[in-house]
C-alpha cells in the first residue's frame, strides 16, 4: 500500500468516524429538544455539561474494563457528540 493509499484510508475512515459522532449530535437534539437544559445551549450551566460529559466518560471506562469493544466505539462516539455540543454553546 503507497503513502497515497495509506492516507486515503485514513481521510475515509475520518469521515466515517465524523458522521457517526453528526449522526449522534442529531440524536441527542432530536432525544432533549424539549429538555430545560441542553448541552449545546450557553445558558446550561457548565457543572452539569461537565456532568453529562462525566457520565458518558464512565461508560468509557466501564466498557474498557469490560473489554467490550462495541459498547467502547458507541460511548467514544457519545463522549465526542457531548463535547461538540459543549463546543456549540461556547459564546
Amino acid at each position: 500500500m503507497s503513502v497515497n493509499d495509506s492516507y486515503s484510508v485514513h481521510c475515509q475512515k475520518r469521515a466515517q468516524v465524523l458522521r457517526l459522532i453528526y449522526t449522534e449530535r442529531l440524536g441527542q437534539i432530536e432525544k432533549w429538544h424539549d429538555a430545560k437544559q441542553q448541552v449545546e445551549l450557553p445558558q446550561s450551566p457548565d457543572a452539569w455539561k461537565c456532568a453529562v460529559l462525566g457520565e458518558e466518560f464512565g461508560e468509557v471506562a466501564k466498557a474498557v474494563v469490560e473489554n467490550d469493544k462495541f459498547s467502547l466505539r458507541r460511548e467514544l462516539v457519545h463522549v465526542a457528540a457531548v463535547a461538540h455540543a459543549w463546543l456549540e454553546a461556547l459564546e
